[in-house]
């Protein structure tokens, strides 16, 4: 996909509810994190790992808040579907 434009980034209703929610540096990482995702689908980054079972899914580690999403390069966009806090995510 070298050439490409980045992808598009779409938060579900809840998702953006709870972007609120986070502390200003961590919207920063989170909005890097996703450009750098959307520019290159081999980004690396240390708080960012596959999702088990979600085919093109990753979470994103942003202090006590956990950001899971998905890649989706067939229709252009990420689908941002989940920001909670650590204790509510992994239920």
């Amino acid at each position: 996909m070298a050439g490409s434009s980045p992808l598009a980034v779409n938060y579900r209703k809840t998702a953006f509810f709870n972007a609120r929610n986070l502390s200003a540096a961590h919207k920063r990482s989170l909005r890097t994190v996703l450009s750098g995702v959307a520019q290159d689908p081999k980004y690396r980054h240390n708080n960012l790992k596959p999702l088990k079972g979600v085919k093109n899914g990753f979470r994103l580690r942003l202090g006590d808040w956990r950001v899971s999403f998905v890649r989706d390069a067939k229709e252009g966009i990420i689908d941002v579907f989940e920001i909670l806090p650590r204790e509510k995510a992994y239920r």
